[in-house]
This record gives C-alpha cells, sequence and structure tokens, in this order.
C-alpha cells in the first residue's frame, strides 16, 4: 500500500531539499543553482508545487506564467525566467521543470503534481499549459537501434532526433503524451548545454479544460456515511459483529462486486455520475461524504459525467458470487 501523496505550494524553508532533488535527478550541467530555485518560489509561489510523501518532499514542479507559447521560441533556456508576468496578465503556464525523487517516493507523483499545475490554471483561467521538455533516453534509442560505430560516425543526427521525437515513445515525452499533450516542435539550440539532446528542446501543449460546476442537494449528502453503513447491513453483506466501519476502508470489509453495487446505489442516490475509480479514490464512508461535503478542484474530476470518459480501458481483474457451500460435494 502506498502511502498518500501531499501537494502544496513551494515555500522559501524548502529550498535545501529542492537543492538535493536537483543533484539526484540533474546531471551536473542541468542543474537549476539555488538562486534560480528561491527566484522562481518568490516569482510565483503559489505556481510551483512540491510533493510530499511519508513526511519527505519527494518532487517539485516549478512554473511561471507567460504570455504565449510564441514568446518562448524568442528566448533560449538560460534567460527564460525572463517571460514571467503577472497571473492576470498571463495567457499560458510554462512548466518548467519537474523532477521526481524516486529514492523515497511510490506512486505517482509526477502526475499528482502535473495534476495540481491544471488546477492552478484552471483556477486562474489561463489557456493552456506548455513545456520546453527533453528526451532522456535518445542516445540509448540509437545504441540499441545502430551499432555504436554508426552512431558515432551518423551525419544525420538532426533527422534520427526529430524522427524520435515523434514517435512519442520516449518516457519524459510519454509522461506528457498520456496526460493529453501534444507535440508542437523541436526548438532547435534553445537548451546548448543539453548535449544529450542536440542542444533542443520540445515544445508540448496541454489545452485546459473549464472546471465543471457540479450541483449535489446538501440534504442528499447530510448523514452519507451512516447511510451506506446502513444500506451495507441492509444488503447483509457485513460481517454480524462489525462495528462502526465510518472510517473503515470498503474493500477490507466487503469484495469488489458489492463495491460496484455500492457505486451505482451512490448514483442513485446523490443524482449525479461517478468516475469508474471514485471508490478506490475515497475508500471509507467517511470519505465519501467530505469528498462531496468539500468539492474542490482535487475532486471535481471524480464527480463528472460518465459520457466524457472516452479513454481505453482494458479490464485487469473480475469478480464473481458462487452459490453457497461450493466446496461441499452436494
Amino acid at each position: 500500500m502506498f502511502d498518500s501523496i501531499q501537494i502544496r505550494s513551494a515555500r522559501s524553508s524548502d529550498v535545501s531539499h529542492l537543492l538535493d532533488i536537483e543533484e539526484y535527478c540533474w546531471k551536473l550541467h542541468l542543474r537549476a543553482s539555488e538562486e534560480t530555485i528561491v527566484s522562481r518560489i518568490s516569482r510565483n509561489p503559489e505556481g510551483c508545487f512540491v510533493a510530499i510523501q511519508s513526511c519527505k518532499i519527494v518532487g517539485v514542479l516549478y512554473t511561471q506564467n507567460i504570455n504565449g507559447r510564441e514568446s518562448l521560441e524568442k528566448v533560449r533556456f538560460s534567460n527564460q525566467e525572463s517571460l514571467h508576468t503577472n497571473v492576470k496578465e498571463g495567457l499560458t503556464l510554462q512548466l518548467m521543470a519537474i523532477a521526481v525523487d524516486t529514492r523515497n517516493s511510490t506512486g505517482n507523483v509526477g502526475d499528482d503534481l502535473r495534476e495540481a499545475a491544471i488546477a492552478y490554471a484552471q483556477k486562474n483561467n489561463l489557456k493552456e499549459i506548455v513545456a520546453m521538455t527533453r528526451c532522456n533516453r535518445f542516445f540509448n534509442h540509437l545504441y540499441e537501434t545502430e551499432s555504436y560505430v554508426n552512431v558515432l560516425e551518423n551525419d544525420d543526427l538532426e533527422r534520427l532526433y526529430g524522427s524520435y521525437v515523434m514517435t512519442g515513445r520516449d518516457p519524459t515525452l510519454f509522461f506528457h503524451l498520456s496526460g493529453k499533450a501534444a507535440i508542437q516542435k523541436v526548438i532547435e539550440k534553445y537548451r546548448i548545454e543539453d548535449v544529450d539532446n542536440l542542444g533542443h528542446a520540445i515544445m508540448i501543449c496541454y489545452e485546459i479544460q473549464p472546471v465543471k460546476e457540479v450541483q449535489i442537494d446538501s440534504e442528499l449528502v447530510k448523514g452519507l456515511a451512516q447511510k451506506i453503513s446502513d444500506v451495507l447491513r441492509e444488503w447483509n453483506i457485513l460481517e454480524p459483529n462489525l462495528g462502526d466501519i465510518k472510517n473503515t476502508p470498503l474493500l477490507t470489509i466487503i469484495d469488489s462486486i458489492d463495491l460496484m453495487q455500492l457505486h451505482t446505489w451512490l448514483e442513485g442516490v446523490l443524482k449525479i455520475h461517478l468516475h469508474p475509480t471514485y471508490l478506490f479514490d475515497y475508500s471509507t464512508p467517511l470519505d465519501i461524504e467530505n469528498s462531496f461535503t468539500n468539492i474542490t478542484d482535487a475532486n471535481i474530476e471524480l464527480i463528472t459525467n460518465r459520457d466524457e470518459f472516452n479513454d481505453s480501458f482494458a479490464i485487469v481483474g473480475m469478480a464473481c458470487r458462487y452459490p453457497g457451500d461450493v466446496s461441499s460435494l452436494h
């Protein structure tokens, strides 16, 4: 079981931990200096995020507000900080750098940091999110597909780099593409010191979807944790001697087929459609009640219309209930 991940805005007191993450995640010539990190946080404290797990800072995402993606093509990495503008004036959120300390983290830390940035962009009515990202396995890919000598002697590296980028198979690019970003173009010589990318960067862009409005009758939510407990007992699927279950993870006391039944029951009671993973994200009756009492940017995506779920999916497990006394020959 993964420890939960908390996301909050970065603080000046985090800098020593963030320098440690820089040292772990980046080669020396790609690391941000202490001065740069302090400047990013002081300029845009609400838009720089840290991930905390097991009381440790395990990830960071730096952003800044800029006046459109076109402005990024007029600068280079070394002076991109100059593009920062007031959030009320900026139209675009730039993801400047994301780093995760995989030594001390489990779960999808990068995904959670990105979702925090998306929520920030939605809150501030920004129109898009862009990043000047990089590949981290370009030369590894060449060595796996060409002979070592051919790679060193190849005078067509630019073409090979462009082709590799457009496959979207690089792990860093795939991280963005899996979050529904789109590759825009390769920006040549954007970061000269990044020799592993021939000095280039890849512009990617996320479109910002407007925040959905969700209206739920407060009377239906009131006492929902107790209602869940009552209905599960009414269905005779709880152990008779089980006490108060308001803070008990449901999958520890009912099976997955009962969880599906509860999911359908909740949709009928609250008159809404829930995300298919809702009861995995809010696993106790009290968590469920609180999620509807305090609807935020963090949980709004889980309380939405099922018609909007267009992603591909796979069945990775099934549950079934056998007739009684299946262990008997009779």
